[in-house]
Parts: structure tokens; C-alpha cells; sequence
């Protein structure tokens, strides 16, 4: 293992070893801002597939006022990065570990994305969604969405032999349930899968109708 104690990169000094982690080791840094970071050793060094990290995050805050005049934007960016680089995220595993990818547009330019965001019907009730969980982020496979729709796209995606979601079989039954915007609503449980799924689908219809589960 490299020792990067006392080495700087950029406007980061690595001060101490903070942890090790079977993805690699993560390293105390502190930026010439003034804050204090921890960072895995591709971070710091970088890969075929990101640059390294500069600075904190201040730079990028810094640049033209761009970050910190759209911060919500960029926090997805820097996220999405993050999750599909880092392995030491937390949730690395889902996606980087997975082989979820950012296009290179996208991962070497927030102002890039930044412009595909805000012309592409970025507000701040939204977040951000792929359309097919198979493919990288990109702008051909990626949009602005609601929390209900992005849990819709992530069912779809869910193990689930019956072929329906929101629909589960019981030792001697099929339960349907709902959850619109993080609320959950158990329907009933039915005698036969033809059951379970008319009493979903008329409990979505009211849901388009009212807005209530």
C-alpha cells in the first residue's frame, strides 16, 4: 500500500491514514479552504474513469458562483458520481459494484450537466432517474421525476415471480398493497392472482382520480 501521508493534491494535504476498507483505503485530508475531508485513494489519485479530486468541493462552489447559485443540481451530480466511483459510498454497492457508469460528458463537467438539467425539466420537487436501470447515466437515458415515479421504475426493476407490482403470494393468498410518496397502503388479500391485481388496478385508478390512497 502507497503511503500518502503528508503528500498534497492540489488544494488537498493527506494528514493521516483514516481507515482500511477492503475497496481501498480511505485518507484524512485537509483542504487549503480550510475544511477537512475523508477520501478512498482513487479519489485522490484517480482512475481511467474520473479525475482526481482537487480540492473539498470548494472549487467547484467557487467556480463562477455556477455550484453554489444551483447547489441542489449540483449535489445530484455530485452524487451520482459519487455512488457509481466511490467504492467507499455507502451505497458504491448498488451501482459502481454493479457497473453503473456516468458518459464522460456528464462526469468530467458539471457545467454540462448542469445545462442538461436546466433544459431538460429540472425543478426542485424532482430527482433524478434513469429510464432503464440496465443503462449508465446519460442524457438519453435520464430524466426529472417524482418520488412516485421513480419508486414506479425501481419496481420494475424488484425480483418479483408473479410479474406485478405491489402484489405478493401468501401460503394461502395474494396481497395487494400501494405506496404513493413513501405511504404504504395494504388493499386486501385475495383468493386468486386475478383478484389481487383488479383490486390494484382500481386502487391506482383512484389514486389518479383523488390523489388518496
Amino acid at each position: 500500500m502507497e503511503d500518502l501521508t503528508g503528500k498534497r493534491f492540489g488544494m488537498l494535504k493527506v494528514f493521516a491514514l483514516n481507515n482500511k476498507h477492503h475497496f481501498g483505503n480511505a485518507w484524512l485530508c485537509k483542504c487549503d479552504c480550510g475544511n477537512e475531508v475523508i477520501l478512498g485513494t482513487s479519489k485522490l489519485l484517480g482512475t481511467k474513469n474520473r479525475k482526481p479530486n482537487k480540492s473539498c468541493g470548494c472549487k467547484q462552489y467557487a467556480y463562477n458562483g455556477t455550484a453554489k447559485k444551483h447547489l441542489r443540481i449540483y449535489h445530484a451530480w455530485y452524487s451520482m458520481i459519487d455512488r457509481c466511483y466511490n467504492p467507499n459510498s455507502s451505497i458504491y454497492w448498488k451501482y459502481g459494484a454493479r457497473g453503473v457508469s456516468v458518459c464522460e460528458e456528464w462526469r468530467d463537467s458539471f457545467k454540462d450537466f448542469l445545462g442538461w438539467a436546466l433544459n431538460n425539466g429540472y425543478e426542485k420537487h424532482l430527482t433524478l432517474d434513469r429510464i432503464d436501470n440496465s443503462k449508465p447515466y446519460c442524457p438519453e437515458n435520464c430524466r426529472w421525476v417524482d418520488y412516485y415515479i421513480q419508486e414506479q421504475n425501481r419496481g420494475k426493476q424488484r425480483r418479483n415471480k408473479l410479474g406485478h407490482i405491489g402484489i405478493d403470494k401468501r401460503p394461502y393468498s395474494y396481497r395487494a398493497s400501494i405506496q404513493r410518496y413513501g405511504v404504504r397502503k395494504h388493499i386486501g388479500c385475495f383468493k386468486t392472482l386475478e383478484e389481487a391485481i383488479e383490486a390494484r388496478q382500481k386502487a391506482e385508478k383512484k389514486f389518479e382520480e383523488t390523489g388518496e390512497l
